[in-house]
């Protein structure tokens, strides 16, 4: 799979550039909000990090594949920042009753997704001399990512009344294949290696999450907080 890898990447960032299409990509850059900017480049930076890592490897430039990884240093605080304020501002934006469970759900998907990003990547660093371990606890932030831009693309289907949070969910479950095929891969490989263990762990507790943030009363204070940010 690691000799391919950078193809796999490759088609996350067509799956990203294809479902923000519309709203981002096609649009002049100056009828975007700038947090807009601030969110997509990182994230694209970062999907043509994760393509051009594997190549490097591949092709024997170890010293460049450890210079852009300590490159990565910088952008990836930028990149969890840049997310985190979206998070926020989409709460207020684009949520007709941010306290309602589907938003709030929505919300604590947010930094979950988030999460996992924060945790295999502090995982990748750690195990950075463990080829077996660092490639896959990297490969691992790139999940997170394809839920948001698949659901764009789901959005151009589903009926006009259609409960868009439950569709949301629906394309949480249907990313959540992706470890579970990971976890098959490595089995037929012949070992399976902790990493994508944890990933569909993560995964598993993002969908329980979504369904039960709205019951507690400490995520609602939260979110309620949130709000009074003016993001």
């Amino acid at each position: 799979m690691f000799r391919t890898a950078s193809f796999y990447f490759l088609g996350l960032l067509v799956l990203l550039v294809a479902g923000f299409w519309q709203t981002y990509f096609s649009l002049p850059p100056g009828d975007v909000l700038l947090s807009l900017h601030w969110h997509g480049i990182p994230m694209v930076l970062w999907a043509l990090f994760l393509i051009v890592q594997p190549w490097l490897i591949r092709s024997g430039r170890v010293k460049w594949h450890r210079a852009l990884g300590k490159a990565s240093y910088a952008l990836f605080p930028i990149l969890v920042l840049a997310v985190t304020y979206v998070v926020i501002q989409d709460l207020g934006r684009n949520h007709p009753d941010p306290m309602s469970p589907g938003a709030l759900g929505a919300y604590f998907i947010g930094y979950a997704h988030t999460g996992i990003m924060v945790l295999f990547y502090g995982l990748a660093i750690y195990h950075r001399k463990n080829v077996q371990l660092h490639a896959r606890y990297m490969v691992s932030t790139a999940l997170p990512m394809i839920t948001p831009g698949l659901f764009r693309i789901v959005l151009n289907w589903i009926p006009a009344d259609a409960d868009v949070l439950e569709y949301f969910f629906l394309t949480m479950v249907s990313v959540g294949i992706v470890p579970i095929a990971l976890i098959v891969a490595d089995k037929i490989r012949g070992r399976i290696y902790p990493p994508f263990v944890y990933l569909a762990i993560a995964w598993a507790i993002n969908l329980a999450g979504f369904k039960l943030a709205h019951n507690f009363d400490l995520w609602r204070s939260f979110t309620t907080w949130s709000l009074t940010l003016g993001i």
